[in-house]
């Protein structure tokens, strides 16, 4: 694909996303899985931040990360999918 100019990446905080600072539910997984995948369905880079998030956890990851690798996967056509920035990673427990 071809861009007139060059396109901003979408920056998602977990932080906002959860609404404090811990990641560990499912259900906060599937909200971040929901915009990741529509990113990157729409070949937008995404910028992913943990800044401030404490807790982390497998459920939370596993939703959120390895769901949406395995769905793009699926739908692409030997496609690479690259995220722009994984910033502050938190400690995972």
């Amino acid at each position: 694909m071809i861009y007139s100019k060059i396109m901003e990446p979408i920056n998602l905080q977990i932080l906002n996303i959860t609404g404090d600072e811990f990641a560990v539910d499912a259900e906060d997984g599937e909200k971040v899985f929901q915009m990741i995948f529509t990113a990157l369905k729409e070949d937008k880079k995404v910028n992913l931040s943990f800044r401030n998030i404490t807790i982390l956890t497998t459920a939370f990851l596993n939703t959120a990360w390895d769901d949406c690798m395995v769905v793009l996967q699926k739908n692409s056509s030997k496609k690479i999918y690259r995220f722009q920035r994984l910033q502050n990673p938190a400690k995972l427990l």
